[in-house]
């Protein structure tokens, strides 16, 4: 009796034996089944363009697609030299997620105030433990866009154009105004009734870094008898990644008066010349007039 009984309990430990090294020794891509558990469901960064010297988040969302509970998971952000951490670390940790949910792990991080824009390549490595025990390593490349958006101020800078004189030259100047740089600016004056363009009405301004600036003339002739008008600008540009972007610009122009530009005030001073002169020269003549009239009674 008790040989039988042994003779059970050995034949059922060698099936037990042979079940375990038969599951072991399973091909690997049978064995990537319980390996490969977590994925990452969504990356994002808030915002989604980083602005140079201003904070904000990375936030992973791992997710469980296995049928048990994923232990001890480890979730590690590399960051180039142009970003950084802002009052946090670089790996975040969870002792579990349970199958079919997901985790989000954040991430508080800043880009340097110097950083050109341009998109930065990180790194992200997530070890956790997979159903069989074994500890998995799972390792992602990602993009972080650092990016601003560019604004442009214009203003009218000079102009030939008063009161009294309804044609010349204006000079407009395009500043840029913040952080981003601009490339292949164009600029353009719409037509209007309120004047008629006697130049070319499209400019190429180029390219502008932030802080810069250029000019465009334009030659009008204004219409009507007006104290102010407005000169609608279409301008044209590409932001450092390449973006399109259009807009229009309405410019005021304000026309004064000879007398407010101080023209009148010079064409009295030259009159005022031209009278002394016509003075010394009567004088002159009337002098040696005289001159010759004693000298010929002699």
């Amino acid at each position: 009796m008790k040989k039988s009984v042994l003779m059970i309990i050995l034949i059922t430990s060698v099936l037990f034996t042979s079940t375990i090294v038969a599951g072991l020794d399973l091909p690997n891509e049978i064995r990537l089944g319980f390996q490969h558990i977590l994925d990452i469901k969504e990356i994002h960064t808030e915002p989604s363009e980083m602005i140079p010297g201003n904070s904000g988040n990375l936030s992973v969302e791992v997710y469980n697609g296995g049928d048990i509970p994923t232990k001890d998971i480890r979730v590690k952000l590399n960051l180039p030299n142009e970003i950084s951490f802002t009052n946090d670390v670089s790996e975040k940790k969870i002792l579990e997620i349970k199958s079919g949910q997901s985790t989000t792990f954040k991430f508080n991080i800043i880009a340097l105030p110097k950083t050109s824009e341009g998109v930065y390549k990180a790194s992200l490595t997530v070890t956790y433990l997979n159903k069989i025990g074994e500890e998995r390593e799972d390792n992602y490349s990602i993009g972080i866009v650092v990016k601003s958006s560019p604004k442009v101020f214009a203003q009218v800078e000079k102009t030939d154009i008063y009161d009294e004189n309804r044609i010349g030259d204006t000079t407009i100047t395009f500043t840029n105004d913040n952080i981003a740089n601009i490339k292949l600016m164009t600029a353009e004056l719409k037509e209007s009734s309120d004047y008629e363009i006697i130049s070319e009405n499209r400019k190429y301004i180029g390219d502008l870094d932030s802080g810069d600036f250029q000019s465009a003339t334009f030659r009008i002739k204004v219409n009507k008898e007006l104290k102010k008008i407005v000169l609608p600008v279409k301008i044209e540009y590409k932001d450092s990644l390449n973006q399109d972007y259009s807009e229009e610009l309405q410019i005021p122009l304000n026309i004064r008066t000879a007398n407010e530009l101080g023209i009148s005030s010079n064409n009295y001073w030259w009159i005022l010349v031209l009278i002394i002169v016509i003075i010394l020269g009567v004088y002159s003549y009337k002098k040696d007039f005289f001159r010759k009239g004693k000298h010929n009674r002699l």
